[in-house]
């Protein structure tokens, strides 16, 4: 059947008697019987069943195209005359074509062993076709292969669907493999391998997503970086306003007990001044009533001036009396200086108490100035008496004593304008402690309003040192919270140290391949590299492409 199939393998494809073309006729043009007398129509019907459905090209042994039928043609791209009498390397890649394994599958074929397997061929665009074919030698007489024909169908279309597959298996490991280390923490990842379509978009996708959450986890490191420096200031500035806290209470409390001393002062600059006042006040009715004295004993004094003018022409007897009336008025005469340089020094005691803090001692010396005054009343007043005795004996002699009367009168005229001085003093007195006592006064309503403050800022002080208690209790929340928030931001910070985030990024090329993904025309389904198999594939040139199984 081969040789009714094959020919001789002398005819060419225009020639009408090609083997190629139609099945071998006697000279008649009838077909030739077998050895069996049948007629070869069935044997035809199947060659022209294998020309109509497959590509079919013959070889000399030598590797040059004798013929070739439609089918082959339209597949490759040639017509018969560009192509006859061509090597069949014209069919395969120049790499494969210059490999030693190209050589080695033409010998085979030239010691007669068939090939069979898928084939990867170039159309005449450069085009790959992925073929199903098998290599025949045809046999001459002697064993010589005469020679080979071969039958092929395309499967290109098949084959490209199995790299397709392929492909997308090997990219579907790609992006499972980089999701398998993003799963781990890995965010230095990224998918470097290209791709077309909607695993492209998907690995984009997947770096996209990646470097966003990169960036996140990064901003949230920074964020749990920075509220840990914040948390561990804030809890050391916790403590440091703690503790100025607690000493701003005890500071309030020192405070506050000055101020209770200063209101015990203030108390007692009040009851002493009061008792300024008091004295004052007696000084001042002394005063009055020692003014009240003189002017009695001004009033006597006048009335004795009468009497000594009426009993003028008596006066003369009594003058040794008169020289102790004299006496008598010396006394008043020093009495009365007393009286001034006491006025003198109630004065200065007034100014004093005016112009210093009211005290005990002042209140004593405006007291013994009141008494003074009185003593200095009383002695006027035993005074004025003695010169009544004096005057009632005078009287008896005022006879022998007229001249002496007349010097009496005068002086007592002397002692008149003298009492009317010490009681202006007096009245000077009398007003200065008046003006005392009224700044007294004043410094004990000023002592209230003091006292009034202070307690105030006894209140303002206690509130104080409540606020600064409860600000103590409040830092130490903040303290606590702080020391929570540190605890809080730690844990974050382990759980992000879980995710790889160094500077330099991680690509991942997938498990079966470096680099660019393979695309369509780039990766091939396995099978036996063995050329001289029944499983052999002829490349036709190029070879095996770099990384690939030879097919």
């Amino acid at each position: 059947m081969l040789t009714q199939l094959f020919g001789s393998g002398d005819s060419t494809r225009t020639d009408a008697q090609s083997p190629v073309g139609n099945a071998e006729h006697d000279a008649d043009g009838s077909p030739i019987q077998d050895d069996e007398g049948s007629s070869g129509v069935t044997e035809a019907a199947l060659i022209e069943g294998v020309h109509r459905s497959m590509g079919v090209i013959e070889f000399r042994p030598d590797g040059t195209v004798e013929a070739a039928n439609e089918n082959f043609l339209d597949l490759i791209g040639y017509e018969l005359g560009e192509i006859k009498g061509e090597h069949h390397r014209i069919f395969v890649e120049d790499e494969y074509a210059r490999s030693e394994e190209y050589r080695a599958f033409w010998e085979k074929l030239r010691r007669g062993e068939p090939h069979e397997g898928r084939l990867k061929r170039v159309d005449k665009d450069g085009r790959v076709l992925w073929l199903q074919g098998t290599y025949v030698p045809v046999f001459g007489e002697g064993e010589e292969v005469r020679k080979i024909v071969k039958i092929a169908n395309d499967i290109t279309d098949r084959v490209e669907a199995e790299n397709k597959r392929d492909t997308l298996t090997e990219q579907v490991e790609v992006l499972l493999g980089a999701m398998d280390r993003f799963a781990d923490g890995d965010l230095t990842v990224r998918i470097d391998a290209e791709a077309d379509g909607d695993i492209g978009r998907l690995y984009d996708g997947f770096n996209r997503s990646v470097d966003n959450l990169q960036r996140m986890v990064e901003q949230i490191r920074e964020v749990a970086q920075s509220t840990m420096a914040s948390a561990g200031q804030i809890s050391s500035s916790s403590d440091q306003m703690a503790a100025s806290t607690e000493e701003q209470s005890a500071q309030a409390e020192e405070v506050a007990a000055a101020v209770e001393e200063l209101n015990q002062t203030i108390d007692e600059n009040a009851r002493s001044v009061q008792s300024v006042a008091e004295a004052a006040g007696e000084g001042s009715r002394q005063a009055r009533e020692g003014q009240e004295v003189v002017q009695e004993a001004t009033d006597k004094m006048e009335e004795i001036a009468g009497e000594v003018q009426k009993t003028a022409d008596t006066i003369g007897r009594l003058q040794a009396s008169s020289e102790e009336i004299s006496q008598v008025v010396e006394t008043i005469d020093e009495i009365a200086d007393q009286t001034n340089l006491l006025a003198l020094n109630a004065a200065i005691e007034a100014a004093r108490a005016g112009g210093e803090d009211a005290s005990t001692e002042t209140g004593q010396g405006f007291a013994v100035v009141a008494e003074e005054v009185r003593e200095l009343a009383n002695e006027t007043d035993q005074a004025t008496s003695e010169i009544a005795g004096i005057i009632g004996e005078v009287q008896e002699e005022i006879e022998a004593a007229v001249e002496a009367a007349r010097r009496s009168s005068a002086n007592a005229e002397e002692g008149i304008g003298l009492s009317e001085e010490a009681s202006g003093t007096l009245e000077e007195i009398v007003t200065s402690i008046e003006r005392v006592e009224e700044q007294a006064d004043e410094i004990a309503a000023a002592s209230e309003e003091q006292s009034t403050t202070s307690e105030e800022i006894a209140q303002s002080v206690q509130s104080i040192s409540t606020a600064a208690q409860e600000s103590a209790a409040g830092v130490t929340q903040v303290a606590g919270s702080a020391e929570d928030l540190e605890n809080v931001t730690d844990r974050l910070r382990q759980n992000i140290e879980r995710f790889n985030l160094e500077a330099e990024s991680k690509s991942y090329e997938g498990k079966s391949y470096k680099g660019k993904a393979p695309g369509p025309q780039s990766a091939s389904k396995p099978v036996a590299q063995d050329a001289s198999g029944p499983t052999g594939q002829d490349y036709g040139g190029d070879g095996p492409p770099s990384g690939t199984t030879s097919l």
